[in-house]
């Protein structure tokens, strides 16, 4: 049994039941959801669509518009930190009078 101790960057083994949703679709759909009107691209964006009332259920939200997809975990983070830091910012600033402004830039970690 191999023993793999990076989880952060992903999760190995995967239940056999995700290869092989990955396979059938790479094998069988291969479009990008949203990317035009052709039937491969309607099918990727019914399963994303399903994914996201699934979502939606399991987390009780009330319509699937609250079930957002990122590139990877950092950018939901940095999506979360971004808004509520934000939001207690500029409430603290207003409570003590002061004014506030935002610079949104992204520069990419080098490795």
């Amino acid at each position: 049994m191999k023993i793999y101790l990076d989880n952060a960057a992903t999760t190995f083994p995967k239940p056999s039941s995700v290869y092989d949703s990955v396979m059938n679709y790479m094998m069988n759909i291969g479009a990008n959801p949203g990317r035009g009107g052709h039937t491969s691209s309607l099918e990727g964006s019914r399963i994303v669509y399903s994914c996201r009332e699934a979502l939606m259920k399991l987390f009780n939200f009330d319509k699937t518009e609250n079930v957002i997809f990122t590139s990877n975990i950092t950018a939901s983070l940095n999506m979360l930190l971004k808004k509520y830091c934000k939001r207690w910012l500029a409430y603290y600033y207003y409570l003590n009078g002061a004014q506030l402004s935002f610079k949104t830039s992204y520069k990419p970690s080098s490795r």
